[in-house]
């Protein structure tokens, strides 16, 4: 009896010392599935011990169970009192179980809606807000200018090392690594390179207007066209590759894609999930199919001659300067599928959020076709880059979901002349950052205007629009879905021709 509550107490001892000088200190996100391990091997180690000296498989159970529960009792209960007493972090607002533990946060947002909770917390407790035990969450423009502003020594985020051990320009924690991707990426999106891609951008676009013109006056869930559109130019910058989604309106990239990031968008907030799960047989087999297709389409690329001019091509060319590729494989996987996991998104995005809301106020509708009859050349790109109430449109659909009503008047509101002949109606200019700002700014941000600007301005000078039967476009927001990026909902509309034909 008294060797049992020894050893008990020696559990519950163990228990307090591993949190106060292991887990209190660092990071230990990327080793849950370690951690896990140590685990399942000392409760079998100690099952192996006690049935060898009681002869009983049973009690020898028992006893490891209730050695587990007096070391995990001890460990969470000292968890628990330094997060609510003694962290730095008591004095600020927010949940109180979230205060504890992180599952609070996942289990909020089990339909991949971080972004709705988020604004909820902000509407209920301020700018400032404690939303895990080591995890502040802050709303202001100030603090988003702080942590990515030139002058920032901001790192980020255990929620960046999922991808590990791949390692690329969005992913990496480092800065060294960062700025030197960065300067591979930045050839690729070049003024130079953008002019040369400026023909390939129309040629898609001509592709997505031809395909519509083939669904006349049957509903269209417009989004997913986009996808195609978005993803299929993706491919070829990012690496000359064809998915011709366009014209098939399937790849099993795409198709694997949408299957493996969802995951992305409940684990978010604590990453250890992700890491844990990853290291059980088809625990994430949904990206792992797609990590696994990535690493085959870039094999092939690595046979196609030297040369191209492809943001991938910079990194490989880059990787073979250093030695053997198969050195720098995570590195270039990584930011293979980085390609394609961010390449397409916003600009689907910001696509179907424009034409919902030229189809809404069409007015703004006719303002946009006015500017673009009197262009000389719609299909000259610089000509589309100032025209004043086109680019209203476009910025005002980037600022919008949700937005502060100190920054903006009337926020929620879509009031593109707040970016052209009201600008009054801009607050606060630094809240305006759809991009972000700094060293970690879009790289493909002029590519991404570049295919905003085409598609739509050859969108709403073939067709007219009207929303599909039933269709209020509500389903769009109300069905968004917040992964590693925004998927919005549902936009069914109906297209017809231009009951005027468009000036070319």
């Amino acid at each position: 009896m008294i060797s049992s509550f020894l050893n008990l107490s020696l559990a519950a001892g163990l228990g307090l010392i591993s949190h106060r000088f292991y887990f209190i200190h660092g990071e230990h996100d990327r080793y849950a599935d370690s951690i896990a391990r140590v685990a399942v091997l000392a409760f079998g180690l100690i099952t192996f011990y006690e049935w060898h000296i009681e002869a009983s498989l049973s009690k020898a159970v028992i006893q490891a169970i209730s050695l587990a529960a007096a070391y995990c009792g001890a460990l969470f209960t000292s968890m628990f009192f330094y997060r609510l007493v003694q962290s730095p972090l008591t004095h600020l607002p927010g949940p109180f179980w979230a205060k504890v533990t992180k599952l609070y946060h996942v289990g909020h947002i089990l339909r991949a809606d971080n972004y709705r909770y988020m604004n909820k917390l902000f509407h209920q407790y301020g700018d400032v807000i404690r939303t895990g035990p080591n995890e502040v969450t802050l709303f202001t423009p100030e603090a988003f200018n702080q942590i990515y502003g030139p002058d920032s020594r901001c790192i980020r985020g255990v929620y960046y090392d999922m991808m590990l051990p791949l390692v690329s320009l969005v992913t990496t924690r480092h800065k060294h690594i960062h700025t030197h991707k960065r300067k591979l990426w930045d050839q690729g999106f070049s003024i130079k390179a953008l002019e040369a891609l400026e023909p390939k951008v129309y040629e898609y676009a001509d592709e997505l207007v031809h395909q519509l013109r083939q669904r006349l006056k049957t509903p269209v869930e417009i989004g997913r066209w986009f996808e195609y559109f978005t993803f299929d130019l993706m491919g070829l910058v990012g690496f000359n590759y064809k998915f011709n989604l366009l014209q098939t309106q399937k790849h099993v990239a795409l198709d694997m894609y949408n299957a493996g990031h969802p995951v992305l968008g409940v684990v978010t907030p604590a990453p250890w999930i992700y890491h844990l799960t990853a290291a059980i047989p088809y625990g994430q087999e949904g990206y792992h199919m797609f990590a696994r297709w990535a690493e085959g389409g870039l094999r092939e690329k690595l046979k196609e001659p030297s040369g191209q001019r492809d943001v991938l091509n910079y990194v490989i060319e880059d990787a073979r300067q250093r030695g053997p590729v198969e050195q720098s494989w995570k590195h270039i996987l990584g930011d293979y599928i980085l390609f394609i996991t961010a390449g397409s998104d916003p600009q689907r995005q910001v696509l179907t959020n424009a034409l919902y809301y030229l189809i809404r106020y069409p007015e703004h509708l006719s303002q946009v076709r006015s500017e673009l009859s009197g262009l000389e050349d719609i299909r000259n790109y610089k000509s589309l880059q100032y025209l004043t109430h086109f680019n209203a449109i476009i910025k005002e659909t980037l600022r919008l979901n949700p937005r502060r009503e100190d920054c903006f008047v009337n926020a929620t509101d879509f009031i593109p002349e707040r970016f052209s002949t009201k600008p009054e109606l801009i607050l606060d200019k630094k809240a305006w950052q759809p991009w972000s700002l700094g060293e970690y700014q879009c790289v493909g941000k002029n590519l991404g205007l570049m295919e905003i600007r085409v598609a739509l301005a050859l969108l709403v000078m073939q067709f007219d629009w009207e929303f599909a039967p039933g269709e209020d476009g509500q389903q769009m927001f109300e069905g968004l879905l917040d992964f590693f990026t925004t998927v919005p909902g549902p936009l069914n509309v109906v297209i017809k021709e231009r009951s005027i034909a468009p000036t070319e």
